[in-house]
């Protein structure tokens, strides 16, 4: 996806001085010379970070800017002005209205820096609105905890295969999912993977609110610092507890079947019973 950058200014040489300053940088420019030109062309293209101008004909930058977060309120909103009504600039920053206020005459260098971390914090929240997402909507049990173990977050899913509801788990450690049936190697085992590799995968019995024993299939991945040190865990799992008994019946009807063949193949050059050919001549 490029980065669209949208430039509203009621000074046609000011809009110009921007759009020379900004194509260096490879965005795709819009621009406007009014706040009402400024959401029509917002209906049609798909925009990113909006920079406008505070004291416009009409409507304000700020009245532009807090229409322009009700109908697409992802988009990273900016003003730059030459003027300050302070009380109207605070309400709106409070309100979440408006990113970052700028003032003109502005530095080259500072402002395509500015416009660069707008850009990069659009896309910072893009990835956390995306991993809400898939940790509210996952099938699989999500659980996050800090670099002690103690856990932060699960999400709805942990709470539909554990019975356990978040309140009852938060700030403890998923020990209370033991189910009491690995012993002190198998965790040593676990541990000693995350701390060298970074990852562990594969099942795991633990066990329920209600204590009945459940399989899972387990992956622990940690987070780490610049440094390396893990400063959280984020576990992934799913009850494999019927699936395993299908393949556990399975495999046996395979075997039996296997085995009743065998029967029948060593038999195949063995003389008959007699009453057999007898039963067959009549």
């Amino acid at each position: 996806m490029s980065r669209t950058l949208l430039i509203v200014d009621d000074e046609a040489s000011i809009l110009n001085s921007l759009a020379r300053l900004f194509q260096v940088d490879g965005y795709r420019l819009l621009t406007a010379q009014s706040g009402e030109e400024a959401l029509s062309l917002l209906e049609n293209d798909e925009v990113q970070v909006i920079l406008s101008d505070q004291r416009m004909p009409g409507m304000s930058g700020v009245e532009f800017l807090t229409k322009a977060k009700d109908r697409y309120p992802d988009t990273v909103r900016m003003v730059l002005s030459g003027y300050s009504d302070i009380t109207a600039m605070t309400e709106a920053i409070n309100q979440g209205h408006i990113y970052k206020f700028l003032f003109k005459p502005w530095d080259n260098d500072t402002l395509r820096n500015d416009i660069r971390e707008a850009f990069d914090y659009f896309e910072h929240e893009q990835k956390g609105n995306q991993f809400s997402k898939i940790f509210e909507n996952s099938v699989e049990g999500i659980v996050i905890t800090d670099e002690n173990a103690l856990i932060l977050a699960v999400n709805p899913a942990f709470s539909t295969i554990t019975g356990y509801s978040p309140a009852e788990v938060l700030g403890k450690t998923p020990a209370l999912l033991k189910s009491g049936k690995h012993d002190a190697a198998f965790y040593q085992a676990m541990w000693a993977a995350l701390s060298e590799e970074g990852k562990w995968s594969g099942e795991i019995w633990n066990k329920r609110k209600s204590g009945d024993i459940i399989l899972e299939w387990l992956t622990i991945t940690s987070v780490r610092d610049a440094h390396g040190h893990p400063r959280q865990y984020t576990g992934m799992f799913s009850d494999i507890t019927e699936y395993k008994r299908r393949e556990e019946v399975l495999n046996y009807r395979n075997a039996y079947q296997e085995a009743i063949a065998d029967v029948f193949e060593a038999s195949r050059d063995d003389e008959p019973p007699a009453n057999w050919t007898e039963s067959a001549a009549d």
